[in-house]
């Protein structure tokens, strides 16, 4: 009998899920840091999704589709949450590189 090439327990890529998890994490803590803004996640995750789009010529192979849509996730939000604390100063993301951190850094994605 040929043994696995590769232990049951051990890490195997998946660009797809793991960029999907990423993204996934950053709509969640932006939903848990913003509650009285109950569409504010799926509002930016539309515009997110329509960026990639309008981005999709830049992508020349699989590693870079994953990259433009994590670069467009964070250049963009970072831009909605400075923007959002211009305007709902008080109110809405007293500091938003808080999010950010809890979304890319903090948050466990398994």
């Amino acid at each position: 009998m040929a043994e696995d090439p590769q232990p049951p327990d051990s890490y195997t890529p998946d660009p797809a899920a793991e960029t999907a998890m990423t993204i996934d994490a950053f709509f969640h803590a932006l939903a848990r840091a913003v509650p009285d803004e109950e569409d504010l996640a799926d509002r930016v995750r539309r515009r997110h999704q329509a960026l990639v789009a309008d981005q999709a010529h830049r992508v020349v192979d699989e590693a870079s589709r994953y990259n433009l849509s994590l670069t467009l996730l964070e250049s963009h939000n970072a831009y909605v949450l400075t923007k959002s604390q211009k305007l709902f100063i008080g109110k809405i993301f007293s500091n938003s590189l808080s999010i950010l951190r809890q979304a890319f850094i903090v948050s466990p994605l398994f």
